[in-house]
């Protein structure tokens, strides 16, 4: 890590994105920007523990992924707000994207984390539904606010890695995002299985691409840092399974952020 920091230390409001504003663009060929300039830091949040621990998941040092994460969860947890009102807008936003009516399930989401700005949950959620809403850049806010509140939640990292996915990143950037899903997973196999799925019914053939270089990579760093089956991270919760129905068969759910996590529901 000691690149990153020195990085970090150079550059003390590391609060830009570097991700695109825009969808997956492709040239006027059809080919995709590959996004793989290696000068550009790992800069995804404007927290820099979050940026470390992503760069050491892509640099396979596990040790310092728990390190830093220790940090978050040592913190005093945030104030509760109205939890009555802010579950009502989540049930109620949990509707709107069954409906795929993604617009209207950003503004309850959104309303519901005004209500209660401590709910994991509904801040996932909050930013899937913009993300879905193709509002990529505005979707990482909330789940960076997420794992700040809840750093073992494995969907906002899967979130973050299909917003990744979707939008011209260097693939270092979704593959680490995709590892700590995979870590906090409670099931490794079943999640591969579910991104597998994923990966053979999406229709976009650029994003699937993505999606598929992302699990290679971190299918080989998984390889060589032993994992296989379950995680040994015992502290992970278990998965809030949300009101989400199951996909009919033939269907692949794709609701990491409504927490239908791919670990409880893989595909039938």
């Amino acid at each position: 890590l000691a690149a990153y920091s020195t990085f970090v230390s150079r550059n003390p409001k590391c609060d830009q994105y570097i991700t695109p504003k825009d969808p997956v663009s492709t040239t006027t060929s059809g080919a995709q920007n590959d996004g793989s300039n290696e000068e550009n830091p790992l800069i995804i949040f404007n927290n820099d523990d979050l940026n470390l621990i992503v760069y050491a998941a892509f640099s396979n040092d596990f040790q310092a992924v728990d390190r830093l994460s220790g940090k978050f969860k040592s913190k005093k947890p945030p104030r509760k707000g109205d939890r009555k009102k802010a579950r009502s807008y989540n049930e109620l936003g949990l509707s709107a994207i069954k409906e795929e009516d993604y617009e209207n399930a950003v503004r309850l989401f959104f309303q519901g984390t005004q209500a209660d700005a401590s709910d994991a949950e509904l801040l996932n959620n909050y930013g899937f539904a913009l993300y879905k809403n193709n509002q990529f850049n505005n979707s990482v806010k909330p789940l960076q606010e997420t794992l700040i509140i809840d750093i073992n939640r494995a969907t906002a990292w899967f979130n973050l890695y299909d917003v990744h996915a979707n939008i011209n990143s260097p693939l270092r950037t979704s593959c680490g995002l995709l590892l700590l899903g995979l870590k906090n997973s409670k099931n490794i196999n079943h999640s591969l299985s579910f991104l597998e799925n994923q990966i053979t019914e999406e229709p976009n053939s650029t994003i699937a691409r993505n999606r598929q270089n992302a699990l290679d990579c971190a299918k080989s760093k998984l390889a060589i840092h032993g994992a296989s089956g379950t995680t040994n991270n015992t502290s992970v919760p278990p998965a809030d399974v949300g009101q989400l129905p199951t996909a009919p068969v033939g269907i692949v759910p794709i609701y990491f952020a409504a927490e239908l996590a791919p670990t409880d529901n893989p595909p039938p």
